[in-house]
């Protein structure tokens, strides 16, 4: 490092920017500890240097010419005083940092730095900058116990499960900033996540899961309620959803699954559909069924340049809402379902046909975590498509509709489990 011999207006403003991408240091010969910082754009400022807790710091005083050379060694000389008396000027930023950290910034720190899909960006934009947007602008640390408390409360006095997600949702962004402003030793300086209170006083709610689906003796009216939608022009929405409804019915895709296919993921010659980026963040390749074929082709024949299966106003992007079109089937059927519920129905229906553990997971794209065999099990796609078939099959026997194929045939006993309690029902 070089040291020069005395640090003067003159000699400060005669030394050159440090070399492109470097930051150059200059030792001052009378304050030892005080250093000169000259970055490659030519800016400089007094840093002195430290060993404290065992650890090289350097703690910036100020820039030049802002500051003279007389008041950095005056300043200097004080901090280092500080530091010989136990004073750490780094811990107390830290500190200072962390007073003044609000849930906003926590908030955008953690959509930022967390790789989340943009739907679940948008389920924790709900629950943070809907019940808690009154709490955005204020530090993190004024959130104390007694608010948690307070405003869980008074939220489920309307919503329990809007309470539960915005609670849960709090304590993540909390948890993942206590996680970046920790002290010298590794302690957080946000203090106690205070949404373990909650925990602590048994304030949670027991929110009873969605178990929902279609019962066998609903799905002839939900069936000619979709198929009236799917009569419909092929430029109508109304057309599109019903194709959309029925994919999920025989596939049991999540619905942005469903909704965000492209063409180029449908392979047409090897009779197969591959879903990106799913869930789990593994490629879901499913067989298609001879009915999916055909309902895939018919749209391929008509798709209209655009890339997407289920085009929505606009041909570049898929489409979004369909509570509208899902109104009419549920008024012309008189079956109330959601488009969650498809899912647990496709499920349903494939376990009530004795498929293997194995098949029913990798159907409905599910890990088997911990289970060592199903590590040696190779994903052979081809042993899907029998399973496959024999749900769609089952579906148009059970909604009295014509099978588009006459090979796969199943026995009668091998029908619809009204029961659902032994049914790992899908997320």
């Amino acid at each position: 490092m070089p040291i020069l011999p005395s640090f003067t207006k003159r000699s400060i403003d005669a030394l050159a920017a440090a070399p492109a991408g470097t930051r150059l240091y200059y030792e001052d010969a009378r304050t030892p500890s005080l250093r000169l910082a000259v970055t490659d754009r030519g800016a400089k400022s007094w840093v002195v240097q430290r060993r404290i807790g065992g650890r090289v710091t350097r703690i910036t005083l100020g820039r030049y010419p802002d500051l003279t050379p007389e008041n950095a060694r005056k300043k200097a000389e004080q901090v280092v005083g500080e530091i010989a008396a136990g004073y750490d000027p780094q811990e107390q930023k830290r500190e200072a940092r962390a007073k003044r950290l609000t849930l906003q910034e926590a908030f955008d720190e953690f959509l930022k730095r967390r790789q989340l899909k943009p739907a679940t960006q948008a389920s924790y934009g709900y629950a943070i900058k809907g019940p808690l947007r009154d709490w955005l602008p204020r530090p993190m640390m004024s959130i104390t116990k007694d608010v948690v408390a307070e405003r869980h409360a008074k939220l489920s006095l309307t919503s329990p499960g809007h309470a539960a997600s915005a609670m849960r949702t709090f304590r993540s962004i909390w948890n993942f900033a206590a996680a970046g402003y920790e002290d010298a030793s590794g302690e957080s300086l946000l203090g106690p996540n205070p949404v373990d209170r909650l925990s602590k006083t048994k304030a949670w709610h027991r929110l009873k899961r969605r178990d929902t689906y279609i019962r066998e003796q609903d799905l002839p009216a939900w069936f000619d309620a979709v198929q009236a939608l799917r009569a419909e022009p092929w430029s109508s929405t109304a057309k599109t959803v019903g194709d959309y409804l029925m994919l999920l019915l025989l596939t049991g895709l999540r619905r942005r699954e469903g909704s965000d296919l492209m063409w180029e993921q449908i392979d047409f010659s090897a009779r197969t559909l591959r879903v990106l980026d799913t869930k789990n963040h593994d490629d879901h390749v499913l067989p298609l069924s001879d009915f999916l074929m055909e309902l895939l082709r018919d749209r391929a024949t008509h798709r209209d340049g655009s890339a997407h299966v289920f085009p929505g106003a606009s041909p570049s992007k898929p489409f979004r809402d369909p509570k509208k079109q899902l109104r009419k089937v549920i008024e012309r059927s008189g079956v109330d379902f959601c488009l969650h519920d498809l899912r647990r129905t496709f499920c349903t229906a494939a376990e009530s046909l004795d498929l293997s553990h194995y098949a029913l997971k990798r159907l409905l794209n599910h890990r088997m975590t911990g289970d060592v065999t199903a590590g040696y099990i190779g994903k052979n796609i081809e042993r899907l498509r029998e399973p496959m078939q024999r749900i769609t099959n089952f579906f148009l026997n059970a909604a009295n509709q014509p099978s588009t194929s006459s090979v796969i045939t199943f026995p009668s006993s091998l029908r619809y489990q009204h029961d659902v309690s032994r049914v790992s029902l899908p997320r």
